[in-house]
């Protein structure tokens, strides 16, 4: 994963918040644009391995250094390794970010308006080539009320999903949320 690393350096270094963010850089580049310089970015963005699927390599998870969210260390970025090569998964920003859960799945919570919330569980997909949900509760407007749904397809469709009361969503959220775990990141003002 060091080219991956590199490349997240050079990133922040050269930042421009005039250029296209490419895939993967979205909460990077929240980060990088609310510090007085953008190299400031690279106290606050770190790195973790960690084997998620069990298969012995690791991952590369790259995230946030610093609590900002009250919830624990959000992940930006989630590779894995495919025939040596750095495969990105899927990337995370403020309003739809990862967290890490003790079982080696990830918790993911995300947001567009107070009536649309969303979050579930995933894990990397036997081909390795993205993540797989396996719990997933969204909420959504219907008949100008909120809401509640579940399924395992990570799709925010209430057609092909169960409806659920508030309770039973919140509940699930709050359950899911304290299996996440907090862990030292490696910050990428190390790599210089």
């Amino acid at each position: 994963y060091n080219s991956v690393l590199k490349e997240t350096y050079n990133y922040i270094v050269n930042f421009d918040d005039s250029d296209e963010i490419p895939f993967g850089n979205h909460g990077i580049a929240e980060i990088a644009r609310n510090c007085a310089k953008p190299t400031e970015a690279l106290t606050r963005v770190g790195y973790y391995t960690k084997d998620l699927n069990k298969d012995g390599i690791p991952e590369l998870l790259i995230g946030s250094c610093d609590d900002e969210a009250g919830e624990g260390i959000s992940i930006f970025a989630i590779y894995t390794c495919v025939d040596g090569n750095a495969k990105l998964l899927d990337e995370g920003w403020y309003r739809s970010r990862y967290y890490p859960m003790n079982n080696g799945s990830l918790f993911y919570y995300g947001s567009s308006g107070a009536s649309y919330q969303s979050f579930g569980t995933y894990g990397i997909a036997d081909n390795l080539k993205s993540l797989k949900c396996t719990k997933f509760y969204f909420s959504d407007l219907k008949d100008g009320k909120q809401a509640f749904y579940t399924n395992t397809t990570g799709e925010e469709d209430p057609s092909a999903s169960k409806e659920i009361n508030s309770e039973t969503f919140w509940n699930e959220y709050d359950k899911l949320m304290d299996r996440t775990v907090e862990f030292k990141l490696t910050t990428l003002s190390k790599l210089k």
